[in-house]
């Protein structure tokens, strides 16, 4: 199976446009070498069938999931192959070929090669056919396979070791051959310099990334301004702006010097000013920006909830009292990593009260609901707390017990909504709706168009929409026909009415998921009121077209925030959003590229050009976090970004009132893959301990290597995400920096 996939690799690489198209009718290719055959499907439909082979020699039919399968005929002769496949309903459902088997095959494919100590090879073409060769390809046995262009090809291997390279010859008959030779290289141990420049605040961190064999090397660094360095890493404070020429040299396993030139901007430039003010626990925040070019801030309020905003005067609710540090972040593409802090103490808090519940109707033989409710309400002996529950029909209902379940059965069916008031009678009070449909259920129907045709086999959904909060429940799921037809069964109530993507065979479009109303997003999308049958509920699909314009890069993490409920069930705050639906959006709102995060809420937009995007993570009900981006120039990266889905606020890492001067430590690399260092960077009082929480306030165990100025912190146990790194000194004073963890 294993050559099989490389086989159907190889045809896919020399013959682009045969392996991947998708069309409902299935066809196939083939190419042979004597009696053995290869067939491959080149016409893949839709969705992800199972394949039928009748190979025409009297055998029992195969079935076969991946698109490609192998024969080896008994006799020579003609044959008449016919592919079928599992999904297709429509006409024709079935394509068949004439294949001729011979014992043997006219094609030749054989090569020579000659070998360089450093691990470079040569291959020559030796193949031969009694028709014409149409194509020939080379696997290099590293994973490496290209195309035989001309009679020789030149390759350099990155790694010594023994490797099977194979010669693959096609003609234009549809036969193939192949030869293979083990082949062992050597190549030497690299050794060069390299060095990269991150920044913070104006502070310059040269991290030295130089290859060489052992573990023996000197260096020195030549800033450019007079100064030089023998430090690994150094960290270098300019005193003048201007362009500079900075050069590593690397001595020992071998010479080597590496030479970069670098604008450097006054220290002032990149200035961020972090100031808070606060009524209770309302903090109004508001950030001064020397640089005054950054789109958007990263702001991380100091109880664990974190903001991507363009807007320069925030305001913040904080759970509890205490003391919060703010910690602003952006980058510049000259500043590089550019922080800012501030401090607000919360010194009188607003007694908790907060109403939340889920409401579920009964069979459709009746018309009872139901509510569940998972309220909090701060109280005590001498401060009773309530529960009020307005059915939406007259009918009200007190509780002072705080029950998690309640019941109702209303007089005729209908469209409700139900209002919950939770209090403590003194000073905290909290409402909450839902609305919800009881009775008999309805057939809502429509058709799904993607441009001029049906959309064929597509899902829809529909979610019951809350007017009141805005809040979504799913509610029922189907599929629309071979004619783009749908329909669905709902009770009364208010709805969102949404399809999946979609792609168009005979047009090769692809298509976006699309609520009712033609919208992208939910928040936008029409609302369907059901209180009847209703028909001709039609969807437009929105196009896509992807964006490939430069080298531009965009790139974060979705996680979910505070409160965020799945079925009835709490996501653990700062949880990675995994498969989230995430879209790029243009200056225009309109969807120029999408991804789904991985497991660990990573996503990635690549080949982006200059200009400003806003990026958008699309799940019904849940409110979204959306950063916006600005790219400056056509290869510019932005990498850092943090979508927050649903409300977020969690208690923070409690902090002492006294706080060290900001630019006393340094922490660098940040962000970090295998180890940071934390260096006393004014001589000031000694470092007397530190350590490193997650964003939830739990520490994390990790081997600290400590002295008088400087720490090194190895963490590559770590997962990757966000963290605090708390520093105290010998007076007591802390600081808390916060530090990203990369993949290793």
């Amino acid at each position: 199976m294993k050559k099989m996939s490389r086989f159907i690799v190889i045809l896919s690489i020399l013959f682009p446009g045969i392996v991947g198209a998708q069309s409902c009718e299935p066809k196939f290719d083939y190419y042979k070498r004597g009696k053995d055959v290869i067939f491959y499907v080149n016409n893949m439909p839709i969705n992800f069938p199972y394949y039928i082979w009748n190979f025409g020699d009297g055998s029992a039919p195969k079935f076969e999931r991946e698109d490609f399968t192998s024969k080896s005929f008994t006799n020579t002769g003609t044959y008449y192959v016919c592919l079928r496949d599992s999904f297709c309903t429509t006409s024709p459902n079935q394509f068949c070929d004439s294949v001729q088997i011979s014992s043997s095959t006219p094609v030749y494919a054989d090569f020579s090669y000659t070998l360089e100590g450093n691990g470079k090879i040569t291959l020559y073409n030796n193949a031969s056919s009694s028709s014409a060769i149409m194509a020939y390809y080379w696997d290099l046995g590293d994973g490496t396979a290209l195309d035989g262009e001309n009679d020789s090809l030149v390759y350099q291997y990155k790694s010594s070791g023994t490797y099977s390279v194979c010669m693959y010859a096609f003609d234009q008959q549809k036969n193939y051959n192949y030869q293979c030779s083990t082949v062992t290289v050597f190549v030497p141990a690299p050794c060069y310099a390299e060095f990269t420049k991150p920044i913070a605040n104006g502070s310059h961190y040269f991290l030295n990334q130089s290859v060489f064999p052992g573990s023996t090397a000197t260096w020195l660094w030549n800033f450019g301004d007079s100064t030089t360095s023998t430090a690994k890493n150094p960290v270098k404070d300019y005193a003048n702006a201007g362009t500079y020429e900075v050069s590593l040299t690397l001595n020992g396993p071998c010479n080597s010097k590496v030479t970069q030139t670098f604008t450097i901007l006054d220290k002032k430039t990149c200035e961020l000013k972090v100031s808070a003010t606060n009524i209770n626990q309302k903090a109004t925040i508001t950030i001064e920006d020397t640089a005054n070019s950054l789109m958007f801030y990263d702001v991380d309020f100091g109880d664990g909830q974190i903001l991507s905003t363009n807007q320069k005067i925030i305001e913040h609710i904080y759970p509890d009292t205490g003391f919060y540090t703010i910690t602003v972040q952006n980058f510049h593409s000259l500043c590089g990593e550019i922080y800012g802090f501030g401090n607000v103490y919360i010194n009188s808090a607003i007694p908790i009260c907060n109403a939340s519940f889920s409401a579920f109707p009964g069979d459709t033989s009746g018309n009872k609901a139901f509510i569940f409710s998972d309220s909090r309400i701060t109280a005590n002996a001498n401060n009773k707390s309530y529960i009020n529950i307005n059915w939406g029909d007259g009918t009200t209902e007190i509780d002072s017990t705080n029950k998690i379940y309640y019941q109702h059965e209303y007089d005729t069916a209908g469209i409700y909504t139900i209002r919950m008031i939770v209090s403590n009678q003194v000073n905290c009070a909290d409402t909450s709706y839902r609305s919800i449909g009881v009775g008999p259920v309805y057939k809502v129907s429509g058709r799904l168009k993607q441009g001029n045709n049906p959309a064929m086999f597509s899902p829809v959904n529909a979610f019951m929409y809350e007017p009141q909060s805005g809040r979504l429940a799913y509610a029922y799921a189907t599929m629309s026909n071979d004619s783009g037809f749908y329909e669905m069964f709902l009770r009364k109530g208010y709805y969102l009415i949404q399809t999946d993507f979609a792609f168009d065979p005979t047009s090769q479009d692809f298509y976006l998921p699309t609520y009712y109303g033609d919208k992208l997003n939910w928040t936008t999308s029409d609302i369907l009121t059901i209180v009847s049958d209703r028909n001709n509920i039609d969807i437009n699909l929105i196009p896509f077209t992807p964006s490939n314009q430069n080298g531009g890069k965009i790139a974060g993490t979705a996680v979910y925030g505070k409160n965020v409920k799945d079925n009835g069930t709490t996501i653990p705050e700062g949880k990675a959003a995994e498969k989230m639906l995430i879209f790029l959006l243009d200056q225009n709102e309109k969807a120029i590229a999408f991804t789904h995060t991985d497991a660990n809420g990573k996503f990635e937009f690549n080949n982006m050009g200059a200009g400003n995007f806003r990026v958008w993570a699309e799940m019904p009900g849940k409110t979204t976090i959306a950063p916006y981006v600005y790219l400056a120039h056509q290869t510019a990266t932005a990498d850092k970004l943090k979508i927050v889905i649903g409300q977020n606020s969690v208690t923070a890492i409690n902090e002492p009132e006294s706080v060290i001067a900001m630019d006393q430590f340094v922490l660098y690399p940040n962000p970090a893959t295998e180890t940071i260092t934390i260096q006393n960077k004014t001589g000031g009082p000694e470092m007397a301990d530190i350590a490193i929480f997650d964003m939830m306030g739990k520490q994390m165990d990790l081997v600290i290597h400590k002295d008088k100025q400087n720490t090194s912190i190895a963490i590559s146990s770590l997962k990757a995400g966000m963290y605090y790194v708390q520093i105290k000194d010998v007076n007591g004073h802390v600081l808390s920096k916060k530090l990203v963890k990369q993949e290793n």
